[in-house]
């Protein structure tokens, strides 16, 4: 970790270690907002330039990548997205696109556009807060919202980015003191309950633009349908999407689509979901009580006849484990410690379920008890010696 200073287009320098002389600076790359060309530079070896997802044109709400301040590097990282695509001028764009809302908005239909969350629909929502301002436009009369689960977050922190945007935005909100992201007929919805309440016909802002998730696959399964709905997608998503399938087709009518959803269980059905139910937990309770029999069954403790009076030790000698028994430390802590056979009875009745204290008598391991002190003591059998 090297400490830097981050300022908007201006060089961030490591001042330790092995960055000694290493340059980077990040200048806009248009398309949303954050988004960087990064250009890296070693003294005296040139320098690199990161160029990928940029726009060398103004948006409504951005400036354009800066490519003029980039002369000549050594290497240039891009890519080529949309090297082929040839985009038409955006006022021709724009009234196409009021065209297309007006004439479905008149017959009765409702308009799904399948936007991101935090990038295009920025710029979407100003350019159409801006059509349903127009009273030319007569699109005043019909519903305008935004259904996504971050939608109403998205345009709050870009109020309070402004500084980041265009010029002709920030000129607009000194002087005149307006937020341009402050919606007057933008409507949020967060569910399809809460865009249902809102009149037909409506023009629908939804996530995601490839159609594969979100709500605008579930906008598209019930308007596609209708010849009246429109369709709008505003960007060319990855290969093998649904978007991206429209788009290479524009001619496609009718298609098949796999949809999954969850479906309640009612009646036989929920009946027999319980009975598998039942009869799972049945037999993991089988298991689980076979498991424990033939655990309880290898635990088994040999004990072999000895004298009335021995040491410690000839104690300990005099006990064999057989080769299916695991003895815990516990267990062998307490015969080493233990002074005669007396005391080694006391302690482990004392542990167990009681003690007998009679001459000559001894005490063997078996696994129907235990006494929960880090070994399997528990109960014991008598054993005359």
């Amino acid at each position: 970790m090297y400490p830097v200073t981050v300022t908007h287009g201006v060089s961030l320098c490591c001042v330790s270690g092995k960055g000694i002389g290493l340059s980077i600076s990040a200048q806009p790359a248009g398309h949303m907002i954050g988004g960087a060309i990064w250009r890296i530079i070693k003294d005296g070896e040139g320098d690199i330039v990161y160029a990928v997802d940029f726009n060398h044109k103004k948006e409504r709400h951005l400036g354009g990548c800066e490519l003029d301040k980039i002369s000549r590097p050594s290497l240039l990282i891009t890519d080529a997205f949309n090297s082929s695509y040839r985009q038409e001028r955006r006022r021709h764009r724009d009234e196409k696109l009021v065209a297309q809302l007006q004439e479905t908005c008149r017959n009765g239909g409702n308009v799904l556009v399948a936007t991101d969350t935090g990038g295009r629909v920025l710029e979407m929502t100003h350019m159409l807060e801006q059509m349903w301002n127009t009273k030319e436009s007569g699109l005043s009369a019909y519903s305008l919202a935004i259904l996504s689960n971050t939608g109403y977050h998205v345009i709050h922190f870009a109020k309070q980015m402004i500084e980041w945007m265009s010029e002709k935005l920030t000129k607009a909100f000194d002087t005149l003191r307006t937020n341009p992201f402050s919606f007057k007929h933008l409507k949020f919805c967060h569910n399809l309950t809460d865009l249902s309440r809102l009149p037909s016909p409506k023009v629908v802002l939804a996530s995601f633009p490839d159609l594969e998730s979100g709500y605008s696959r579930e906008l598209f399964v019930q308007w596609a349908t209708n010849p009246k709905n429109t369709i709008i997608l505003t960007s060319r998503t990855g290969p093998d999407s649904l978007a991206r399938r429209l788009i290479d087709n524009p001619q496609i009518r009718t298609f098949k689509l796999l949809e999954k959803r969850r479906v309640r269980l009612e009646g036989p059905e929920l009946d027999e979901h319980y009975r598998q139910k039942r009869e799972k937990q049945q037999q993991q309770q089988r298991i689980k009580e076979e498991h424990i029999r033939v655990n309880s069954s290898s635990y088994k403790l040999q004990a072999l006849p000895s004298p009335s009076s021995s040491s410690s030790s000839s104690l300990v000698e005099k006990y064999s484990l057989s080769d299916e028994l695991a003895v815990s430390s516990e267990v062998f802590k307490l015969l080493r410690e233990a002074k005669d056979q007396l005391a080694v009875v006391d302690r482990w009745g004392a542990l167990g379920r009681g003690k007998d204290e009679s001459a000559g008598q001894c005490y063997s391991y078996d696994s129907e008890g235990s006494t929960g002190y880090g070994g399997l003591v528990g109960h014991m059998k008598r054993w005359e010696g």
